[in-house]
């Protein structure tokens, strides 16, 4: 009698107990990090100018810069530059005296930003500006209009990076993938810009890997994406 029972328990517990690849199918994931990257050449410029006067009165200076800033917008506005823009920065004030007479004067420094389309013609927009008055070049950065349908872009190349690493990761173990569990978007887009000043944006964030050098007047947008997968044993292996 005691042979019976013990025989109906094993009996009981093998057939209760799940096999592995059930316990398999249930509990098991692959977490993959999918990364999209997409390299644009620019399609703006943008030419940083700085206009300075100095004046025994504040607002003298002051109009002495705003007169040299009209001359300028209208002389650039005279050519037939392409997507031609202009946005005045905010002036500074300071007060300056003279070493030797000790003659106090009052500087003002005023900036201009011309934005056009042409690239090439980045050379005649500096010559016409320093020729109406303005005092120096701080710089010039390169920009792209449409960023957000390049960020798009890059969104799907990752999602789909996240399903090759994955399919690749699991098949080498012995496994597939059956469904995708979640999807996390951290809205982790970075744009890489060299012609940006240094710790400006996400310049200084790190290039994905494979991306390459980027080059001033290349712009790379980059994005990731976190898949997690279910996986299961590969029968047909």
């Amino acid at each position: 009698m005691r042979k019976l029972i013990l025989l109906s328990l094993a009996l009981l517990i093998a057939l209760g107990a799940p096999s592995v690849s059930a316990a398999f199918l249930e509990t098991q994931s692959l977490v993959s990090v999918g990364s999209g990257f997409v390299i644009c050449t620019a399609d703006t410029a943008v030419i940083s100018l700085a206009i300075e006067s100095t004046a025994k009165q504040s607002g003298v200076a002051q109009n002495r810069n705003q007169t040299i800033i009209d001359s300028i917008t209208q002389a650039l506005l005279a050519q037939d530059f392409p997507g031609l823009e202009f946005e005045v920065r905010q002036a500074t004030f300071w007060e300056t005296t003279d070493l030797t007479s000790r003659e106090k004067n009052y500087k003002v420094s005023s900036g201009l930003d011309v934005r056009i389309k042409d690239l090439e013609r980045v050379g005649d927009v500096v010559d016409i500006a320093l020729k109406h008055g303005a005092t120096s070049v701080q710089g010039v950065r390169f920009e792209l209009s449409d960023l957000e349908t390049v960020a798009q872009t890059a969104l799907k190349m990752a999602v789909e990076n996240a399903i090759e690493k994955a399919n690749l990761i699991s098949k080498a173990a012995g496994l597939r993938v059956t469904m995708v569990r979640e999807m996390r978007d951290a809205n982790t887009i970075r744009v890489h810009n060299p012609s940006l000043p240094t710790g400006a944006s996400m310049s200084e964030a790190p290039l994905p890997p494979l991306a390459g050098p980027i080059y001033r007047g290349q712009i790379l947008v980059h994005a990731e994406v976190t898949v997690v997968f279910d996986i299961a044993l590969d029968k047909s292996l």
